[in-house]
């Protein structure tokens, strides 16, 4: 399969972007927009990591944790050790949900047009088709935050 560098960008650009949006709902930090799009296409460059050979599981983990810290850092700032850690953690789990959620699709479903390389998700479908999906994904997600964030009798007393 041919793989575009140009939709792989633009793919993971939204993708990037609904994941801070989401990290955002989660530690409410509330980054200026312009931030969370930098942040969205410093991630977005790093998914250019398909084309490298295969690489090994370790040298894969330091590199997403590498692409989360730098994404968490330009989306939420520097103001402690603590928030940056708690930023760069729950982007962390959204993300690897995300990638979890893909890997499955993919195993299960083996759908034409998407490829898993060095944990980089490539789909090979219109940019309309994926930003609707996308935003359908995150509309959920804030759909479901806010019931369960109303009917948890803990929410307002737990911290991430």
């Amino acid at each position: 399969m041919i793989v575009y560098a140009d939709i792989l960008v633009l793919v993971n650009l939204l993708v990037n972007y609904f994941l801070l949006l989401a990290t955002d709902k989660i530690i409410k930090f509330s980054p200026k927009t312009i931030k969370i799009l930098l942040s969205a296409f410093l991630g977005a460059l790093s998914s250019l990591y398909i084309f490298l050979p295969e690489v090994t599981l370790v040298s894969e983990i330091v590199f997403k944790i590498t692409v989360c810290f730098v994404m968490s850092v330009t989306a939420f700032g520097f103001k402690s050790f603590k928030r940056c850690f708690k930023a760069m953690l729950v982007l962390f789990i959204l993300t690897c949900a995300y990638a979890g959620v893909m890997t499955a699709l993919w195993h299960l479903l083996k759908p034409n047009g998407m490829v898993i390389h060095n944990s980089v998700v490539y789909f090979n479908i219109s940019p309309t088709v994926l930003a609707v999906c996308t935003a359908a994904g995150y509309i959920l997600f804030t759909v479901l935050w806010r019931i369960f964030k109303r009917s948890s009798r803990l929410a307002s007393q737990c911290e991430i």
